[in-house]
């Protein structure tokens, strides 16, 4: 009776159907909201764009200009916001929706603000130290991340 194919098949049936089902379950779920799974992977996403520009050399301006994308972006993917146009007043706009504490937002306005007038005023603000640039950023992401956990 054990070795009879029609056992066998009532057998190994339910749990093959239970885990196909499972598994479909998981990928619909997984695809169902992509701004949550972006929203989700944008401080990572962000770090490892800042650690790609770890060795690279470029003048302070182009430098500015990268790092400013790079955070616009950290912050458009974190709140579900276009990144093209994105200015601070629209980001404080959602953090303050979302009751952040008040340091952490003035923190956040002193950065991408510094980064915004280096680009707009060329040489006047420009960060000479990459790495005390890139140890900032991630530093005012963190406590976003902390505050948004």
């Amino acid at each position: 009776m054990l070795r009879s194919p029609l056992l066998t098949t009532f057998v190994a049936l339910p749990p093959f159907a239970y885990f196909t089902l499972l598994t479909f379950v998981f990928f619909k779920r997984r695809q169902s909201d992509p701004a949550l799974r972006k929203a989700r992977r944008a401080y990572r996403d962000f770090s490892r764009t800042l650690k790609r520009l770890t060795g690279t050399t470029t003048d302070a301006q182009q430098q500015d200009a990268v790092l400013l994308a790079a955070f616009r972006q950290y912050l458009a993917d974190r709140l579900s916001l276009p990144a093209a146009s994105l200015t601070f007043a629209d980001v404080r706009k959602h953090l303050d929706e979302r009751s952040l504490d008040s340091e952490v937002i003035s923190d956040l306005d002193s950065v991408f603000t510094r980064y915004e007038a280096s680009r707009y005023a060329p040489g006047g603000l420009a960060e000479k130290d990459l790495p005390s640039a890139i140890s900032s950023l991630l530093e005012a992401a963190d406590k976003l991340e902390t505050e948004l956990a």
